[in-house]
């Protein structure tokens, strides 16, 4: 949907549908058993969203996965509640630019056991930090 540096598309903020963009990677050193990815607002340090425990076999989140806590596009997976205080993906909202970050984590558990209604952006953050294999960002600029 967007490139390192770019400019993040209206459809993705509150200013158009407020859907997740698709995201892909490659596959994780060997011992990685799930993923965790966080979107953050690096303007600000709010955490948007977080989405944890995806398995290792999935490479990718297709576009508009589900506001739900288990999302059937992500088998597996969970989503814990954004900014906005509902689960899954809260795009930008700025009044002015803004820079934000999603950041994968290569995490050596299946699960990081983390209870999604009760956790929120920075826990999974934290918890996907201790100990993972390896991280990677995409970066980008929304203007309103």
């Amino acid at each position: 949907a967007y490139e390192e540096g770019g400019m993040i598309p209206v459809m993705y903020s509150c200013d158009g549908v407020n859907v997740s963009p698709p995201l892909a990677w490659t596959e994780g050193p060997a011992g990685t058993m799930s993923y965790a990815i966080i979107f953050r607002d690096l303007s600000n340090g709010l955490g948007h969203a977080a989405i944890f425990d995806i398995p290792a076999a999935t490479l990718s989140l297709p576009e508009d996965v589900e506001r739900e806590y288990a999302p059937a596009a992500v088998p597996g997976a969970a989503q814990c509640d954004a900014y906005d205080g509902n689960p899954g993906y809260a795009g930008p909202c700025p009044g002015n630019p803004h820079t934000y970050e999603f950041t994968i984590y290569a995490v050596p558990a299946a699960s990081l056991n983390l209870d999604e209604m009760s956790i929120d952006v920075d826990g999974v953050e934290g918890a996907a930090e201790v100990g993972a294999l390896a991280s990677a960002t995409l970066s980008a600029t929304y203007t309103p």
